[in-house]
């Protein structure tokens, strides 16, 4: 059995025993593979996304020479990883365990509690710590986002089955994970609430303002403060008990009719426009910004509600406004481990053919990888004072 962990440090073990691969670049080059497994890479892109300062020729050749050493390294297990003259690749069998993959992993009846603990339980902490590849960046913000998708649906089923003592250890391993999670505090109001302790209800508002204050200069959501209001009147936002967790709920079906449309700590999305209201100010700010500007960046504290804003307001807003916005010319993606391909297939989804998508997206990686090699020529220039 191959045991690979990329959560909160870099671990390979191969029978219960420490496979050893001191080399930086190696270690890079497996991850990036196992987090990509069957998935051919062409060398050249490999290559270049792993090596982006140096020139293709030499690019090339280290590419070469990790392989080889990853390949010494992983002996009996060097099977899994598959090359040829054109292309690379990790193939993931049933004898390699590798933590992301769980983290990954998707349900087609909907999640038990034990499913969503089984997957959280693995983050121990952020993607690779200590690397610094771009690529990493970008794979370290797309596993904490599904984190955060699976803790706030696993909170959301404690909350519902009034499991307080689990939403009190659960909710605080979260906030234990670093940033500044609003759901998790949202969740532990609602706990302390349930358990009859409004001292300490109000007491987990304090820390949440506080936290959001002292790391991100910002208040409580708009979202948190009506949790507070509403817990501090009395009232538990619980509009379901289930009395069984064997019975596997779909926490993210919709809402019956006649119920509340109160989604707990999940984003409103296209679909439920409808439903949203609060940020109606907000969202008027975004369309005149964009109308007089191509570029608009959305940012804030985790759970802030900068999906919903812009899922359930902004693109909504933008269809139906005075000069509407075409469904062809909005593109919602998630970036995954190749955030130039994933745009290059939605910019081209309606073309009957994957090949405009593949020469789009070959020409952005081009394009990004001269502008990175120019601005790094720029900026040691920069330092020796030549500009």
């Amino acid at each position: 059995m191959l045991k690979i962990i990329l959560l909160g440090r870099f671990l390979i073990e191969q029978d219960g025993t420490v496979v050893n691969i001191p080399s930086r670049p190696v270690q890079s080059l497996l991850a990036y593979l196992v987090l990509t497994a069957g998935t051919a890479h062409r060398r050249e892109k490999l290559a270049g996304i792993l090596w982006p300062d140096s020139a293709e020729s030499n690019a090339r050749s280290n590419l070469r020479h990790a392989l080889w050493r990853l390949r010494r390294a992983l002996g009996d297990a060097a099977d899994h990883v598959v090359a040829d003259d054109l292309a690379v690749a990790f193939h993931n069998g049933g004898d390699v365990w590798i933590d992301t993959a769980i983290l990954e992993q998707t349900a087609s009846q909907g999640w038990s509690i034990e499913d969503l603990q089984e997957a959280v339980s693995l983050y121990q902490g952020e993607l690779l710590p200590g690397f610094y590849d771009d690529w990493v960046s970008l794979e370290r913000q797309r596993l904490q986002a599904i984190l955060e998708q699976k803790m706030g649906l696993l909170l959301d089923g404690l909350v519902q089955a009034g499991r307080w003592q689990d939403v009190l250890a659960w909710g605080e391993r979260w906030i234990a994970l670093g940033q500044v999670p609003e759901p998790a505090y949202r969740a532990l109001m609602v706990a302390h609430a349930g358990l009859g302790d409004p001292a300490g209800m109000a007491a987990i508002y304090q820390r949440c303002s506080q936290a959001l204050a002292r790391e991100l200069g910002v208040e409580p959501s708009e979202q948190t403060l009506a949790l507070y209001e509403d817990l501090a009147a009395g009232k538990l936002p619980v509009t379901a008990i289930v009395d069984e967790v064997s019975a596997q709920p779909d926490f993210e079906t919709a809402p019956e009719p006649g119920e509340p449309p109160f989604k707990g700590l999940h984003f409103f999305d296209e679909e439920d426009a409808d439903l949203f209201f609060g940020r109606e100010q907000l969202t008027s700010r975004m369309v005149e910004h964009l109308r007089s500007s191509r570029f608009l960046a959305v940012v804030g504290a985790s759970g802030s509600g900068k999906s919903s804003v812009v899922r359930a307001g902004l693109v909504p807003a933008l269809k139906k406004g005075s000069a509407p916005v075409k469904d062809e010319h909005v593109h919602v993606i998630t970036p995954t481990a190749h955030p130039l391909e994933s745009l290059a297939v939605s910019l081209t989804r309606d073309e009957p053919s994957v090949s405009p998508a593949t020469v789009l997206a070959d020409y952005m990686a081009r394009a990004a990888h001269v502008r990175a090699k120019a601005g790094g020529r720029w900026a040691a220039a920069a330092r020796r004072g030549s500009l």
